[in-house]
């Protein structure tokens, strides 16, 4: 569900003529009521379980949606970086994954949740299919619902496709016919009274009752009774005869921008309850847990961001029971890019350490206790997850901290730390396996077997850090992107290289979109348009929005980014090329690591830091090559465990610092 959405929702109040209850006097708190057993008299819905995810393991068969990952462990050896708030329960999934699928019905199940509606979207420039049927995935999710015992419903998200074809009410009768002629007949699809519910919004898709009216008539000639059940103006809505039940409003409290103080009983659902049951329609409203974009490097100043550990939920469910709802409909099952999520996860509600958090909140309002279902298999799992589930160590260590001696001398202490094993080797590589870099004081051109192919970069230019020394030089990348070519043989770099840049640090705008695309070896079906390949995975290099993330290696005037190629890549020259896709970008490398070799690999720890050797650190001196030579080097790292996983490598800058850089007089 997008921001829009949201807005949509509150706009249908005012459409519909709510006059809002006077607010009473702000609440840095949710009121502390007991909701126990509060809806278990009426029916809960669940809507936006979300199908398409594309983390690309444990097959990379499709190209990645919706997820920008670095594939690169983050702060923990089992923490992958990605661009949203929170982190999945079983770790980044791939959501095609009907192991996965299986666990999230199961968990539905157990709290209590009558249905929940699967986000579908129809295909553009089409309208008759939705791009989630590809390779029978419904089929195979309405099988596990049956299995499972846990009935799941569509929300035909037509509301959201810019094109005529899918929101032609005369195309979307059809569409709904063949998909309901098609599935509706399982088991697994939730039906009332023997007639499958078929949900879409009308914010943002509203025909008129006529033509509204005209689609569901012929709908039903084809396929016998359907349950409409629409999120839309419960005052346009509700004069359509065919609907059943309506979804109306959103019960999210408002929060004063200037102190940020929540009015839990901003939103008064009384009035669209009273005119949906004028219009005979069972009528309920929208529920978030929260609404928290900080995945993005803003706050909403005007909406309440934080659950309050389920207390925010509580709040607001009761306060829409004390107008007697027919039913209720919450969201969202795995939304990541709002922050609004009920499926098991880390860091709910400012890392509250327990992943089932939601969960226990809505079995509670059900009047059950939530019992976990078992975890998927660990086959199903990224390895990186398996140490904090319990399945055993599958990440490896990460690269700490760096630190140089007094700040500009000429060694490096690396701390390494594992959670699971016991450290067992550094990698050291300058440069990296393969790499272009700019020109530094003294050289002609530039360095390493990557030759720029396409486009131009500008001539060198000294970049300062924030105390005004020389720390190097870059190259500013212009207005189009950078293409380079593999003048070595590519099968050093093996089928998976990792890619780092390196850049000057902008303090005007330190989160700058920059990204290196791959060529794959097998170009990756897309989910739109369909029937489309992708033929290049896209790898984020920049900071995954959060500031704070940048690292204090920017201070010393260079930002570094290192991402993992997650399907096998194409790197033969000259017809396959590397490309940096970084406009205004002062770039100062761009370099490809191969898998480890056991002559750069340091096996015995300077100091260790505990008993079991699982944080100890590496003294490096740095040689004549970076201490001899102005302007600024670069040195990749990696360390493996005991057990022999590899974590991920990071790209470390080291600047031979000069005196503050003056300019020539005139």
């Amino acid at each position: 569900m997008k921001l829009c959405k949201w807005i949509c929702g509150c706009v249908c109040l005012s459409l519909a003529g709510v006059a809002l209850a006077a607010p009473p006097a702000p609440a840095t708190q949710p009121p502390h009521i007991s909701t126990f057993g509060i809806t278990k008299g009426i029916p809960v819905y669940l809507q936006e379980f979300h199908i398409w995810w594309g983390f690309a393991y444990p097959n990379p068969q499709y190209a990645v949606s919706h997820i920008e990952s670095t594939y690169c462990s983050f702060r923990e050896p089992w923490r992958l970086e990605w661009n949203c708030n929170g982190y999945p329960m079983v770790g980044l999934y791939d959501s095609h994954n009907l192991d996965i699928v299986r666990w999230q019905l199961r968990c539905i199940k157990a709290t209590g949740v009558t249905a929940v509606a699967i986000q579908l979207h129809p295909v553009i420039g089409e309208g008759l299919h939705f791009i989630q049927e590809r390779g029978g995935f419904i089929s195979q999710i309405l099988k596990i619902a049956a299995q499972v015992k846990m009935p799941v419903f569509f929300m035909d998200e037509v509301a959201f496709r810019p094109d005529a074809q899918s929101r032609d009410p005369k195309i979307m009768a059809q569409r709904i016919i063949r998909f309901l002629k098609r599935y509706a007949s399982s088991p697994g699809f939730y039906k009332i009274n023997g007639a499958p519910v078929y949900y879409y919004q009308t914010f943002g898709y509203w025909v008129g009752v006529k033509k509204t009216s005209q689609m569901m008539r012929e709908v039903e000639a084809a396929v016998g009774p359907v349950y409409w059940m629409i999120f839309g103006d419960v005052a346009q809505v509700g004069r359509v005869p065919q609907v059943k039940a309506i979804v109306c409003g959103n019960n999210l409290a408002r929060c004063n921008p200037t102190t940020r103080k929540t009015d839990f009983d901003s939103t008064e659902p009384g009035y669209i309850f009273n005119l949906g049951h004028k219009f005979h329609k069972l009528i309920g409203d929208l529920h978030y847990p929260k609404f928290d974009d900080s995945s993005q490097p803003w706050r909403r100043a005007w909406v309440s961001q934080y659950g309050h550990q389920g207390a925010f939920l509580k709040a607001t469910v009761a306060n829409s029971m004390k107008y007697h709802p027919d039913f209720l409909m919450l969201s969202s099952w795995n939304d990541y890019e709002e922050g609004a999520y009920f499926e098991p996860a880390w860091d709910f509600d400012g890392f509250t350490g327990d992943p089932y958090l939601y969960c226990r909140v809505l079995a509670g309002l059900r009047g059950i206790k939530f019992v976990p279902p078992p975890l998927p298999p660990k086959q199903a799992l990224h390895p990186t997850i398996w140490e904090k589930l319990g399945y055993g160590d599958g990440a490896g260590p990460i690269i700490d901290h760096i630190y140089r001696s007094h700040v500009r001398g000429g060694s490096l202490e690396v701390v390494v730390r594992d959670t699971a094993s016991a450290v067992a080797g550094l990698e050291v590589v300058p440069d990296g396996d393969a790499w272009w870099a700019a020109p530094q004081p003294g050289q002609d051109g530039p360095t390493g077997s990557l030759k720029l192919c396409f486009g131009e970069v500008g001539k060198p230019q000294e970049v300062s850090d924030h105390m005004g020394h020389t720390v190097g030089q870059a190259c500013n990348t212009g207005l189009g992107k950078l293409r380079f070519e593999l003048t070595t043989d590519p099968a050093r770099l093996g089928d998976q290289p990792f890619v780092g840049v390196a850049y000057a640090t902008d303090p005007m705008d330190p989160t700058r979109p920059v990204h290196v695309l791959l060529p794959r070896q097998t170009p990756a079906p897309t989910m739109e348009p369909v029937g489309g390949f992708q033929t290049h995975d896209i790898l984020p290099m920049s900071p995954p929005c959060q500031a704070q993330e940048i690292g204090t290696q920017a201070w010393a005037g260079w930002q570094t980014g290192v991402a993992y190629a997650y399907a096998p890549v194409n790197l033969k020259p000259p017809q396959h090329e590397i490309t940096l896709d970084a406009p205004g970008c002062n770039l100062a490398l761009i370099s490809l690591l191969g898998p480890p070799r056991p002559d750069r690999i340091l096996t015995t720890p300077s100091v260790k830091h505990d008993a079991q050797g699982r944080c100890v650190s590496y003294y490096i001196t740095l040689g004549a090559e970076q201490l001899d030579h102005p302007g600024v080097h670069f040195i990749w790292f990696r360390a493996k465990d005991s057990v022999g996983n590899w974590g991920s490598p990071r790209l470390y800058a080291v600047p031979n610092y000069e005196r503050p850089a003056t300019r020539p007089a005139h």
